[in-house]
Order: C-alpha cells, then sequence, then structure tokens
C-alpha cells in the first residue's frame, strides 16, 4: 500500500518547538523505515530475510543429545552391545573430560532389533562402535574410540597384546601405550564378545588426573558395562531451537534404504563427524552461517562380502537456523561460478526440479547429489560401483532416487 504524506495547511498560528520535535520524529521514523526496508534486499535486489539476534547468536553447544535407554537391542534372537551405552558421554564427564568438549567421531549401532542377516564376520568390522572428538588441554583433535565384536555377528580371534596385564570387573585387561597413544583389549577366550578401547592425542592431566589414570579409568569403566553384558542402547535427539529435528539414522531407516538401493539393509548404522554442537561455517559473500550437520550412512547384507554388486548408501543432512539462510548457502554451493569449487567439488548443475532449490551434483572424492528441502541441505552419496564415477550420468541417472529421498525428508523434517 502506498501512503502519501501531505504538507499540513498553515494555520496563521506561530509554530511552537513541540511541533518541531514531532515533525523530526516523523522523520526520523520514516528513515528508520527505509533503512529497515533496505535491508530485506542486497544490491542486486535479490531478496534477503532481514536477521534478528537469535539468527546472529553464537554457536550453541550439546543441540544433540545422546539418550541412553535401559534395555539391549537385539540382533536377530541375540541381545547386542551399544558401544556407546557401554561408554556414553556421561562416563567421559566422570573421568575429567568437560561433557560440553566432546562431539561424535563415529558411531555403529543397531537403531532397532532386526533379523540376523549377516553372520562371520571377522572383528576388523565390530558389531558396534563408538567414538568421540575431544577438546583437551593439549589436543583439540584428542580421541576415545571403543570397538565391541560380537558372536554371532563377528568371527572372534581373541588375542592380548599389551605392555601390562590385569583383570577389571572379571574381564581380562591388556593395555599398551606408544607416544601419546593408548590401547586396550578387554575379554576373556571364553567371551563372546571382545572389544578395544584407544585413546589418543592426550599426555597431559585431565582436571588433575595423569593421562595415563585417566585411560585406566576409563577401561574400567567399559570393562564393568561389558560384564554386565548388553542392559542397554543409546538414542539422540536435538533440542533447543532444533528440537523436532529428528536424528539422521531415524530417517534413513531400513526401508527407505530398500526402496532406495533395491538391497536388504543388513541392520547396522554407521554415523561420522557427527557434531554434538551447532556447527559455524564462512561462507565468502554471506557471512558466518549455523547450522546442525549429521549422517548415517546404511549397507546391503553383502557389503562384507567385498561384493561388487553390494551397495552403500549415506545421506548427509545440514539444518540452518532459517529457510533463507539455507537457501543462501545451498545457491553458494551449487553455484558453477563459485571459487571454492576446487575444494568442494565443482557443482555439476541438475535441469531436474529436485526439493526447494536447484539442485546439483559435487563430486568431492565420490559423487554427492545436493539438494534443498525447507531449511536442511541435504547430500545423498552412493558407493561408487553402484554411483559410478560421471557426474553427468549420476545426475542424470540418480534423479528419480534423489526425489524419493527428497520426499521422505520432507515428511520428516
Amino acid at each position: 500500500m502506498n501512503t502519501q504524506y501531505q504538507q499540513p495547511r498553515p494555520s496563521g498560528r506561530k509554530k511552537t518547538g513541540k511541533v518541531v520535535i514531532v515533525l523530526a520524529t516523523v522523520l526520523v521514523a520514516a528513515v528508520a523505515v527505509t533503512a529497515a526496508a533496505l535491508t530485506r534486499s542486497d544490491i542486486s535486489g535479490r531478496a534477503v530475510k532481514a536477521t534478528t539476534p537469535e539468527d546472529t547468536a553464537p554457536p550453541a553447544k550439546n543441540v544433540l543429545v545422546q539418550k541412553i535407554e535401559s534395555g539391549p537391542l537385539n540382533y536377530g534372537s541375540t541381545p547386542a552391545f551399544d558401544a556407546c551405552a557401554v561408554l556414553p558421554r556421561t562416563g567421559l564427564a566422570r573421568v575429567g573430560f568437560p561433557e560440553d568438549t566432546i562431539n561424535y567421531r563415529e558411531l555403529t549401532y543397531l537403531p532397532t532389533t532386526v533379523p540376523a542377516t549377516v553372520s562371520k564376520v571377522s572383528e576388523l568390522n565390530p558389531m558396534t562402535t563408538c567414538g568421540y572428538w575431544i577438546n583437551a588441554k593439549d589436543a583439540d583433535d584428542a580421541y576415545v574410540v571403543l570397538d565391541i565384536a560380537q558372536r554371532p555377528f563377528n568371527e572372534l580371534r581373541v588375542r592380548h597384546r599389551g605392555d601390562e596385564e590385569r583383570v577389571s570387573s572379571g574381564l581380562k585387561v591388556s593395555t599398551r601405550r606408544e607416544g601419546d597413544q593408548f590401547f586396550s583389549e578387554i575379554g576373556n577366550e571364553d567371551s563372546t564378545f571382545f572389544a578395544r578401547l584407544d585413546m589418543g592425542r592426550i599426555t597431559s592431566d585431565v582436571n588433575g588426573v595423569p593421562a595415563h589414570q585417566v585411560f585406566a579409568n576409563l577401561v574400567d569403566l567399559a570393562a564393568a558395562k561389558l560384564a554386565k553384558g548388553p542392559d542397554s542402547h543409546s538414542s539422540y535427539a536435538f533440542t533447543g531451537r532444533y528440537e523436532g529435528i529428528p536424528f539422521a539414522c531415524d530417517v534413513l531407516t531400513a526401508e527407505l534404504f530398500t526402496e532406495l538401493t533395491g538391497k536388504q539393509d543388513s541392520g547396522l548404522v554407521v554415523t561420522t563427524e557427527t557434531r554434538a554442537h551447532e556447527a559455524s561455517r564462512d561462507y565468502p559473500g554471506l557471512g558466518t552461517l549455523q547450522a546442525v550437520e549429521q549422517e548415517c550412512g546404511r549397507g546391503s547384507t553383502d557389503r562384507y562380502g567385498n561384493s561388487d554388486q553390494s551397495r552403500t548408501l549415506r545421506v548427509k543432512f545440514e539444518t540452518f537456523r532459517t529457510e533463507q539462510q539455507a537457501r543462501d548457502a545451498h545457491a553458494w554451493g551449487c553455484d558453477p561460478q563459485n571459487p571454492a569449487g576446487a575444494i568442494l567439488g565443482e557443482p555439476v548443475p541438475v535441469d531436474k526440479p529436485i526439493g526447494d532449490g536447484k539442485p546439483c551434483v559435487r563430486p568431492v572424492g565420490y559423487l554427492n547429489y545436493v539438494f534443498l528441502v525447507g531449511r536442511t541441505e541435504v547430500s545423498m552419496m552412493p558407493n561408487e560401483a553402484w554411483a559410478g564415477a560421471d557426474p553427468d550420468s549420476f545426475a542424470r541417472e540418480f534423479a528419480p532416487t534423489a526425489t524419493t529421498l527428497a520426499d521422505h525428508v520432507r515428511r520428516a523434517f
């Protein structure tokens, strides 16, 4: 609606100071309105949503929380260990690591009870894994990782190789140290499981406790839980402004994996480099944007046999604070003129509309099908044996798969 301001008619009375103040106030307000309107478009005329203090607030901590729930999940008829339930974030906090410095490094686990579709796999592919990145006093990439191999999924070859052997909670423990790396193996020869706990890049004390003692405390904590057998499992949920956003492995279900790949799912999910905290990233020309990043991967039942016919699929979700930020970041990443293409993989535009923005394919060592749904950018990453290596063919042939995934993401988010 257009608003016209009319000049006041002369009243024949002398202007007072109050009138001048009122007119000045109107002019200041008008300038403020004009300035506010200008913040809604950049110099190119592109619409830009005005920012709010919430949009520009510092990255939030612990937006992805870990929950430990009682009761194990079963692989077939066998109760399965969940490594993160054996060694949760709260457990690391108990030995001195501040919980708000811990990010999720890698997770392998059962998200739900499933049939035992895979058996006789080497312990090099453990039934479950739980790893954390730790911002320690002497390193911001310190880590703790627990692997648990378990029958009938794994073939166990228990071997103890270490400088020190002891018993913890009735289980044989072998440990060794190499510089700033600590290694342990936990389990008896007749155990139905075999665990390995590693800690790296920590040499100084943790909250006043020497590093070697911290590692011994972690081993004892894990051994005590292992000795009880599988009795709990982990789950993950977002909080704060991201409350209600689903966890990636709750979106990429076994049923969806089969629908997308045409293969039966193994039951296990794998996720790596999933932050517990909100990420902050600089986008040249856009500024700094915050988002939560998460990913999930599944594989077919024949993946452990190194079959060329096996299929794996990883899906990454990056959810921004606002839909406008997501649109700007997606357009930036899919822009063929983006100078960062040499690092991100030069984007290949996709003509078929998918989701809420123009999709693209980015080859970053592997092919990524990238599209936008609401305030979430999605990257779909099949294994090369399935997807091939040509970006143009991938863009064309996997468009229906990306469209199906986009529909599921829209319903989930």
